[in-house]
């Protein structure tokens, strides 16, 4: 739980960075565009084209183009891969069996940071190779894909989607209907869970 308490917090710094730095951006392009006797600007940076783009015209589209319904629907298609990986080829087992390790030998070598963080070292509650730390370990990075789905989405409901770290990295690609609503990566991510 303490782990799951700075994911959450990290999440939540990260968005909101993110946030000041497109507030950043837009003061800059509105203070450019009121002194419009100096010259253009040619240096954009990723951030600036994105900010650009998303407060020029409207990003929620009735139509979207061919290639970003193909980059929609391979989203959703994820949620059927990591079954896939999970059940099929039992990817993610193993993978959480490494994590799993990985974490127990950093706290052995870091004992004293993990005492004034954590506690006691004793208190762990997986050993190597335990099956509950691949489950726990496994649901630990489902609810934290959810947690940053959740808090970038509500950024992008109440604030803008040129807010929003997650609308930045999978560009453009809401519809109208998703203007105030809940994004389909929430309930890709919450059946995953389940």
């Amino acid at each position: 739980m303490g782990y799951m308490v700075w994911w959450i917090g990290i999440i939540i710094a990260i968005c909101l960075s993110f946030s000041l730095m497109v507030k950043k951006v837009i003061k800059k392009l509105q203070f450019e565009r009121q002194d419009s006797t100096d010259s253009i600007n040619l240096k954009t940076t990723i951030l600036r084209r994105f900010v650009l783009v998303m407060t020029k015209e409207n990003p929620y589209k009735q139509r979207i183009s061919f290639k970003m319904e193909c980059a929609r629907k391979s989203f959703h298609l994820l949620g059927l891969l990591v079954i896939v990986i999970y059940f099929g080829l039992f990817f993610l087992p193993p993978l959480s069996r490494i994590v799993n390790e990985n974490i127990i030998t950093f706290i052995n070598e870091e004992e004293w940071s993990y005492n004034i963080l954590w506690g006691d070292i004793n208190d762990y509650p997986y050993d190597k190779g335990d099956f509950q730390a691949i489950i726990d370990i496994t649901m630990f990075g489902l609810i934290a894909a959810l947690v940053l789905a959740i808090i970038s989405d509500l950024i992008r409901v109440l604030w803008g989607p040129e807010y929003s770290i997650l609308h930045f990295l999978t560009k453009s690609i809401l519809r109208n209907k998703e203007f105030i609503a809940v994004g389909p990566q929430i309930y890709l991510i919450s059946g995953l869970i389940f």
